[in-house]
């Protein structure tokens, strides 16, 4: 099974903390690599955290040109329409709404862990094709 590299992006411990834990959880192979790191292996994924704002869409910007087959999951606060929209238009393949104060749990944990399977099996190569 091929390893699926994740970089993880944001300014907050605690959200890399817990997303580190259910990439390692979830049963799939995955190996965190970080900023510096990503130019020599280019990341199948892309775990950004835009809980501060609309300023943080500028990282799905960034990622979207860098790595244009990277598959990025935006996370925010709050599901409000136009930040889903502005997500989705920079670049974002998955909006997740959750925050690590109060509101984590199963359900949330299993909704970022649904969005990490459906990722993988995008980055799977197809039958016929060679990786």
């Amino acid at each position: 099974m091929a390893q699926l590299a994740v970089l993880v992006t944001t300014t907050d411990p605690e959200f890399r903390s817990h997303v580190t834990k259910l990439l390692r959880s979830s049963g799939m192979s995955v190996a965190l690599i970080d900023e510096r790191h990503a130019h020599a292996t280019p990341p199948a994924l892309a775990v950004v955290d835009i809980r501060a704002g609309m300023s943080a869409v500028n990282a799905i910007e960034r990622l979207r040109s860098a790595y244009p087959s990277t598959s990025i999951i935006a996370i925010a606060s709050t599901a409000e329409p136009d930040q889903i929209l502005q997500a989705m238009r920079a670049g974002a393949n998955e909006y997740l709404s959750w925050s690590l104060h109060g509101e984590a749990g199963p359900r949330i944990d299993e909704t970022f862990i649904t969005a990490l399977r459906r990722t993988f099996e995008r980055s799977r190569p197809k039958d016929g094709t060679r990786s």
